[in-house]
Parts: C-alpha cells; sequence; structure tokens
C-alpha cells in the first residue's frame, strides 16, 4: 500500500486558521494577504503527501514581497563593465569570464591578480562613457559616490547595473552561484542576506560534488539519442529516472567516466538497504538521503516517519511494508520477492529500514535472498535505536567508574519465549529491545539472572520523536509504572546504574527513584541539553528553548516522565 494524506478544506487546515482575520477584511490600497498552500518537496502523487508537511505562505498582492525574476544572462562575446580594483570586484571579474563575457576593469587601484586575467585595465576612476558598448554593468569599488554615478548612467542607457551590498540601486542582483560544469544553482536572498546565501551556498557546494557536471553531460547525450529515435515522452522520462537511479554518479565521483555512461545506458537494476535511524528524519544519514532522492520504488516500514520519505523523488512508488507486533503485517519472504522482482526490471530500489538495518531488523536475511537472485545491493548503515534511544534521554550507555561494556538484545527470541539473560549477565549496561508487551517476564528474568530488584532501569518510548517519554524506575515496579503510562512503543529499556549516571544534571534524586514529580529549587543544576530537548527538572524552560522538528513541522517535545508538571501544562497550551 502506499503512504495517504488528508485533504484539508482551504480555511480548515490547523496552519492557515491563524489567516482568517486578515483575509476576511482589506482596506482599500492595502496589500491583500491570501493563504496559499505550499509542501515540502516530496511524494507527490495522488495519495503519497503528509499533511504534516504543510508549510503556509503569503501572497501579497500589490507588495513587492520579492520583486525579482530569477533568469540566467548570455554575456557570452558581451562587453562587461566592473568598477573596482580589490578583491570584490576581482570575484565578480572572474565569475564573467566564466561565462564568457569580454571585461573591462576600471578603477585607479588594482590589486596585483588583476593583471593575471584576460580584461581590459583602465586604471583611473569611472566615467560615464566606460558604459558605452556595455550589456551589463557592476560597481564593486566600495565607494558610495562612485555607486550612486554607475547606477544612475547605467539606468540611462539601458545597461543592466548591479553596485554590491544597495539594492535600491541595482536593476539586476547576482545570486550566490554554484557551478558544475554546465549545472549551474543560483541563490539569492532578494538582496536582504547575502551572508545567508553564501552559507547556503557553501551547503549546496557539499552536496553536489563535481560528479554531477558529469553527470548532466551523460544524460544530455541520453536526452538527445532518444529524441533521435523518436522515444515518446513518459518512456523518455522513466529512462530518465534509471539513469538516476544507476550507479553512474558513484562511478563518475571514482573518476571511471565510460563506466558511468555505460551503467545509464543498460537497465540493471539494483537495491539498497537503508536504515532510517531511530525516528527523527534529521538523524538519517547524508548517504541514505541521496539514494533515497534517487529511487524508483522505496519499501519502507512501519516505524519510518513520513517526513523522511519526503526525500523521495515525486515520481517513486512507495509501499509500506512495515511489521507490528499483534497486527496485520507483510510476510519477510513476500517483501523479498518484491525487491527481486523489482530489481530484475531494472528498477532502483531502496529497502528503508527503522534504526540499522543489521540491528534487529532482518537485514542479513533480505541481503542473502538478494545475493542468491544475483542482485547486486548496497547497505546504509543508520542510527540504531539502541543507541540512540538512551542518548537522547540523557543515559550513557558507558561511564567511567560504572560501566565498561553494554550488550544490546530483544525481549524474546526467536522462538517468542522471553530471553532469560543469564548469557548477558557480565554486561555492566543492558539494553534489552522490544519490551513492552512482556515487561514484568523481562524484569523477573533478569532479577533471576542476578540482577538486584533496585537496579535502576528506564524505558525509552518514541525516541527522537515528538512522542519520547522516558519512564525511569527499579527493576522490580517498572513494570506497573510504564502500566500506568499506557506505554505503547517502539521503546526499548536500559538497565544498569548508568540509568542515573547522569542525575544531577536531569533530576533530582526523589524524582529519579520514585517518579514523583516535583520542582527543584531554584538557581538548581546545570542544563542538559540533549538534541534540542531539556533534559532537567529545576523549573519549566522556555517554549522557544525546545528543540523543533524542522522536517514534520511539529515540536519535538522530548517529555521525561519526571519533568515537572507546570511544564507540561504550558508546552500543552502552546503547541509550536
Amino acid at each position: 500500500m502506499t503512504t495517504g494524506c488528508r485533504s484539508w478544506p482551504r480555511w480548515r487546515h490547523p496552519r492557515e486558521r491563524w489567516f482568517r482575520r486578515a483575509a476576511r477584511k482589506v482596506r482599500p490600497g492595502r496589500a491583500a494577504i491570501r493563504p496559499r498552500r505550499r509542501w515540502v518537496p516530496g511524494p507527490r502523487r495522488a495519495s503519497e503527501v503528509n499533511d504534516d508537511l504543510f508549510i503556509p505562505s503569503l501572497d501579497i498582492r500589490g507588495a513587492r514581497l520579492m520583486g525579482y525574476y530569477a533568469a540566467f544572462l548570455d554575456v557570452g562575446g558581451q562587453r562587461c563593465l566592473v568598477v573596482g580594483g580589490g578583491e570584490p570586484a576581482l570575484a565578480k571579474a572572474r565569475g564573467l569570464l566564466e561565462s564568457g563575457a569580454r571585461v573591462t576593469i576600471v578603477w585607479d587601484r588594482l590589486i596585483p591578480e588583476f593583471r593575471t586575467l584576460e580584461v581590459a585595465l583602465v586604471e583611473r576612476r569611472f566615467e560615464e562613457a566606460d558604459l558605452e558598448g556595455c550589456v551589463l554593468a557592476i560597481d564593486a569599488s566600495g565607494d558610495e559616490a562612485t555607486g550612486v554615478r554607475v547606477s544612475q548612467a547605467a539606468r540611462e542607457r539601458g545597461v543592466l547595473v548591479n553596485v554590491l551590498d544597495r539594492p535600491a540601486l541595482c536593476t539586476f542582483i547576482a545570486p550566490a552561484l554554484v557551478r558544475r560544469g554546465p549545472l549551474q544553482v543560483a541563490i539569492s536572498t532578494s538582496g536582504r542576506s547575502p551572508f545567508l546565501a553564501a552559507h547556503l551556498r557553501r551547503l549546496v557546494e557539499r552536496w553536489l560534488g563535481p560528479e554531477w557536471g558529469s553527470m548532466v553531460e551523460l544524460t544530455g547525450r541520453l536526452r538527445d539519442r532518444l529524441r533521435q529515435q523518436g522515444v515518446s515522452l513518459s518512456e523518455q522520462t522513466t529512462q530518465y529516472g534509471r539513469a538516476l537511479g544507476s550507479p553512474a554518479l558513484g562511478l563518475l565521483r571514482a573518476g571511471r567516466v565510460a563506466a558511468a555512461e555505460a551503467a545509464i545506458n543498460r537497465s540493471d537494476g539494483h537495491v539498497a538497504l537503508i536504515g532510517a535511524g531511530p525516528g527523527d528524519p534529521a538523524l538519517l544519514t547524508v548517504r541514505a538521503v541521496g539514494l533515497l532522492s534517487r529511487a524508483d520504488l522505496v519499501l519502507y516500514d512501519a516505524l519510518v516517519d513520513a517526513a523522511a520519505l519526503a526525500w523521495c523523488r515525486p515520481d517513486a512508488e512507495l509501499v509500506c511494508v512495515g511489521k507490528r507486533g499483534g497486527r496485520t503485517s507483510a510476510q519477510q519472504g513476500s517483501i523479498e520477492a518484491h525487491m527481486i522482482a523489482a530489481a530484475q526490471t531494472g528498477r532502483f530500489v531502496v529497502r528503508l529500514k527503522g534504526g540499522d538495518p543489521f540491528v534487529f531488523g532482518r537485514g542479513g536475511e533480505e541481503v542473502l535472498a538478494l545475493v542468491a537472485a544475483g542482485i547486486t545491493i548496497e547497505v546504509v548503515p543508520g542510527v540504531s535505536a539502541a543507541t540512540a534511544a538512551p542518548a537522547l534521554a540523557g543515559i550513557p550507555l558507558t561511564h567511567r567508574g560504572l560501566a565498561a561494556s553494554f550488550a544490546v538484545t530483544t525481549a524474546r527470541r526467536a522462538d517468542g519465549g522471553v530471553h532469560d539473560f543469564r548469557d548477558l549477565a557480565g554486561a555492566d549496561t543492558l539494553v534489552v529491545m522490544m519490551p513492552v508487551q512482556a515487561l514484568q517476564q523481562v524484569s523477573a528474568q533478569l532479577i533471576a539472572a542476578g540482577r538486584p530488584p533496585t537496579c535502576p532501569v528506564a524505558l525509552v518510548e518514541g525516541a527522537s520523536t515528538s512522542r519520547q517519554r522516558v519512564v525511569r524506575g527499579r527493576l522490580d515496579d517498572i513494570g506497573r509504572r510504564v502500566g500506568q503510562r499506557a506505554v505503547e512503543g517502539p521503546a526499548l529499556l536500559v538497565v544498569g546504574a548508568v540509568v542515573n549516571a547522569l542525575a544531577e544534571v536531569t533530576a533530582s534524586d526523589q524524582s529519579m527513584q520514585d517518579g514523583i514529580p516535583r520542582r527543584a529549587h531554584a538557581g538548581g543544576h546545570p542544563q542538559l541539553r540533549v538534541d534540542g530537548a531539556q533534559v532537567r527538572v529545576d523549573g519549566a524552560p522556555a517554549d522557544h528553548e525546545l528543540g523543533s522538528n524542522l522536517w514534520s513541522g511539529q515540536a519535538a517535545r522530548h517529555q521525561d516522565e519526571h519533568l515537572d508538571l507546570s511544564w507540561r501544562q504550558a508546552t500543552n497550551r502552546n503547541p509550536s
């Protein structure tokens, strides 16, 4: 089955309600404000968009919200003027030269680097006659009066003009640009924040490596060939998708251009087995995001956050194959058969699994099935909940003087029986996955295996998500405490002295021992910030201090069962 979305009437979406008053009455001459639905890039097929990905935007009619039309100029062989003689002017001159322009530099003091460029140098101050025959002028002199003169003279002659850091004097603004051969990505803040534009450019540069320029060339050749053969547009689109999902990018990154072109031109399918992390899409690895964005077919677990699927291609097929205890679930054999059949038809398949695929995720079984069928497979590790959940709850699995080892296991064996834990008696810290349905039995078995009844334990539910809760107690009473709080899972149990290792910065001893919510004295323990969440009991943090899940648009309120009740009441009254 595919993921579903909820269709909201225009004025009933909860995040559009605040637009109502502004939209009801608009005085003459005032900008009209209308709500408009805009969705984060992601699954866009009819029933595949999660309504948590809604972002409200303003359509201000009559107001200059942006004011710039994005375009790329062909300045090849055209004369362009740069006014200035320092580093800013040098950068502009180099950019124009890369675009094939004939560049003239005018200023009375030039840094030596200009003499290494193929440009015309005029060593004096700007004169209006310098604009004759120019199609574009840039003032990077930093001189205020010169900037005004260049702007006025250029406007009078119909020459496009840009004065650095002075948008009011410009008829165009230059974006932060990322160049990868024929691929160019422009980033603009409409002149509001060049610093942020430069920061975003650096991020894009890290994401778009040099291989993308070669990828554009190869897919361009594929496009030319398909058009010459008269292939239909729908089939062309399919071929482009297969090219994107092929191993070509990796081969180009390794410098194997011929192999990359061969990979684009053939239709060998392959599978990527990817760990989605503990829940928060922000914890996806960079490699996971890159592969998700190129996949034809994504088979995802029930525990994968729908916001993680926003990285998928708009035309990707998304199929939920999640298995949840006590519910109708896809059979492991059918999942493996689905992957094999899709890959054999040339599709790029991503199997997206919660946590790490090789930590109680049956990833090894899937690898064996795929290899036996002759399918090429890549494994991408994920952040396992076994280590992430304790960390997000402020519990170190190892701590000097308390724990030098830890073990991870599941509550039940493969045959369905509860683990007896005797083989794990030597581990200082024990992490038990999926314990909720058998928690009383797990506690009894741990005590029988030698753990003291008073051993500190913590059950972490919904780690890294907006549902995160931590229920603390002792081994002999954790079952009762969890039963009182209707914990559903996913959850895991942490057993050992490390549960209280950070008690001084997370909660008072009393609240840690007996679970009684209480307010600590003013000026209490220092704060411990874990992934944007406040893990403490000494006073209620302001709402803005809590980490927000930017991917799903929900507040990431990591609630601990021992936090002050007034904090919970405040956050319940003020959802973000």
